[in-house]
């Protein structure tokens, strides 16, 4: 059965000081089992969308699933303006697992009610180590900035929890990475709590999540394609008789390049 061993973000300051003396002993002691680290995660391409996350790891693998499938299709209008939010409806949500052992990763995810698997050699961050620190509760974070796929991002990480993993594809870190956005806004995730298991961590079984199977060339192809794409969605939600103007159509993406 899995156990809370650390924190759901306790209101006051005298149950930070009674419950996080713990931590360092707690984390003494899990080398072999396994652990799920739950994020408030938000991305900037679902406009007021923030989605529960999680991590999972035991030794050699991590698996983060986000819980993005509650996104829908929504249409506002108000008089001489018409505004639209496009969304994927994906009963699964998107699951990153990487493989350390055998330096793999591989992605489970939806493109336009598309479902597709990535696999892709497990890539190497370089970090820049700050001098920046932070308490979240009782844990000491420290700072490393890195840029990953055209974005630039700040995490904080636990030393004293040292696994090399963090939320999405961040990973790498001389401790778990609890909070990490980048410097434009567009992603953020943030530490809500962490639970203890027995056994190791399985990976997701593909076979039983039918989805079609990309490079990643094709998968970056068809994400330049998908700006064309919205436009023939919008097109299509329009009322009769609407004329639709687009002067840019330029997609912006969490990865802008691979």
């Amino acid at each position: 059965m899995i156990k809370s061993i650390l924190f759901s973000l306790l209101k006051t300051a005298a149950l930070w000081q009674l419950f996080f003396p713990m931590h360092a002993l707690v984390f003494s002691q899990i080398s072999d089992k396994n652990f799920t680290v739950h994020y408030k995660l938000f991305i900037n391409n679902t406009p007021g969308l923030e989605s529960a996350a999680e991590l999972q790891y035991s030794e050699g693998l991590s698996v983060f699933y986000w819980h993005d499938n509650e996104q829908e299709s929504e249409m506002d209008s108000d008089p001489g303006m018409l505004t639209l939010h496009l969304r994927d409806s994906d009963p699964v949500g998107t699951i990153n697992t990487l493989y350390f052992d055998e330096n793999l990763m591989t992605t489970r995810g939806s493109l336009f009610n598309e479902p597709y698997q990535l696999k892709e050699p497990l890539p190497t961050l370089t970090w820049k180590l700050g001098s920046g620190t932070k308490r979240l509760g009782g844990i000491l974070l420290q700072q490393a900035t890195t840029s990953f796929r055209g974005r630039n991002y700040t995490a904080w990480y636990a030393p004293e929890m040292p696994y090399p993993i963090g939320p999405w594809k961040l990973h790498g870190l001389p401790g778990i990475i609890l909070e990490a956005y980048d410097e434009e806004g567009f992603f953020q995730a943030t530490f809500t709590g962490l639970f203890e298991g027995e056994g190791p961590v399985l990976p997701p079984n593909l076979n039983f999540l039918p989805a079609k199977e990309l490079d990643l060339e094709t998968y970056q192809q068809r994400q330049e394609s998908m700006a064309d794409e919205l436009v023939q969605r919008i097109r299509a939600k329009l009322p009769r008789g609407t004329r639709l103007s687009v002067q840019d159509t330029k997609a912006d993406f969490l990865e802008r390049f691979f």
